[in-house]
């Protein structure tokens, strides 16, 4: 079974201030490319924050938002598909 784990460090924040986000990976190899993507109007967008799956099935990325209320996701694509993490809320004020 293929799953990404999704973490982000506040979930409250000012603008200009980053948002560091971790998590893991089940089932997908080193290397497999991690975008972060955000929902907008009911349509989920990719974000100028992208990373890789690396040894021990880690991964880190930050992220600067504008201001808002996001909610985030991880995305990947492995061979049977693409694979979604859970969601997280970041508010910024």
């Amino acid at each position: 079974m293929v799953s990404i784990t999704l973490t982000a460090n506040k979930t409250s924040v000012k603008a200009g201030q980053t948002v560091k986000l971790t998590g893991r990976t089940k089932g997908l190899k080193i290397s497999t490319a991690l975008v972060l993507q955000h929902r907008m109007a009911g349509k989920w967008t990719n974000l100028n924050a992208a990373t890789k799956a690396k040894k021990g099935s880690s991964y880190s990325l930050q992220a600067k938002l504008s201001k808002g209320t996001h909610v985030l996701r991880i995305a990947a694509v492995n061979g049977s598909g693409k694979v979604y993490s859970s969601t997280v809320t970041v508010k910024v004020s």
